[in-house]
């Protein structure tokens, strides 16, 4: 069992703990600025905690699930405790040495994950600082390899992942939402459309698993079927190079 402090008790913070709390193997601590956020995080079972300096006291592994703009303004009020301890960053675009220059002494980690973790079905990717120890990245992939799938890459890699593992599941959704409306339009109960695609997406990741995107696409649109009518209608309206610029242009812009 591991005492986790997580700094800020937001929408990703509160998945993140969700997750480890599904296992009931480890103790959460929480703490926020926010007294209503505090309050809703410790109805999960998530420990409260009024001040920073208790959180840190009382916690071996600290994530640091605040705003960017934030993260300084955490590190200097924790200051000296959090050295030695290991500090995990899942914020867009901070990199590892402003991590490491503001968390001084401590283990720093740098992760893109996203709220798939409440169900321990996360993407993970991450990183670490040159003075993280093997002993905590060990202990970085026991930890998160209990919300998803973790996999060690390059800073680069795990900064361009921001955008496909943490947008992914609010643009996957978009497009559940989107099928799920077609069914209501040729008369489909609500209720009913939204199951069946949510079953259909279920199944269709695990097809996803054995086979690539054209081959499960080959085996479902037959010649002159119904999927491959949809789907021209879909190369007709060029769905898939507005889906393609929406996210490249996006992340080309902000990195800018």
């Amino acid at each position: 069992m591991v005492n986790i402090g997580i700094i800020g008790c937001g929408r990703l913070g509160t998945s993140i703990a969700k997750g480890w709390l599904r296992r009931s193997r480890h103790t959460i601590h929480g703490y926020d600025v926010s007294p209503e956020r505090l309050a809703a995080a410790e109805a999960l079972g998530i420990v409260k905690h009024s001040s920073l300096q208790s959180l840190l006291s009382q916690s071996e592994v600290i994530v640091v699930a605040v705003k960017p703009k934030s993260i300084a303004e955490v590190a200097e009020e924790g200051a000296a405790l959090f050295q030695g301890k290991l500090v995990v960053s899942p914020a867009a675009l901070v990199s590892l040495e402003e991590l490491q220059q503001l968390f001084k002494g401590a283990h720093v980690v740098k992760c893109m994950l996203n709220i798939a973790a409440e169900v321990g079905e996360s993407m993970i990717l991450y990183c670490s600082s040159p003075s993280c120890s093997t002993h905590s990245i060990d202990l970085f992939e026991q930890l998160f390899s209990e919300l998803g799938s973790c996999i060690r890459a390059a800073e680069h890699l795990v900064d361009l992942a921001t955008f496909i593992v943490g947008c992914g599941p609010a643009c996957i959704a978009y497009l559940v939402e989107a099928i799920a409306e077609a069914g209501v339009c040729i008369g489909l109960p609500k209720a009913l459309s939204i199951k069946l695609v949510q079953q259909t997406l279920k199944g269709t990741a695990a097809l996803l698993q054995q086979y690539s995107p054209k081959e499960v696409i080959s085996k479902v649109a037959t010649p002159g079927g119904v999927t491959e009518q949809i789907l021209g209608r879909f190369e007709e309206e060029k769905l898939k190079e507005i889906l393609r610029k929406s996210i490249a242009e996006t992340v080309l812009t902000l990195q800018q």
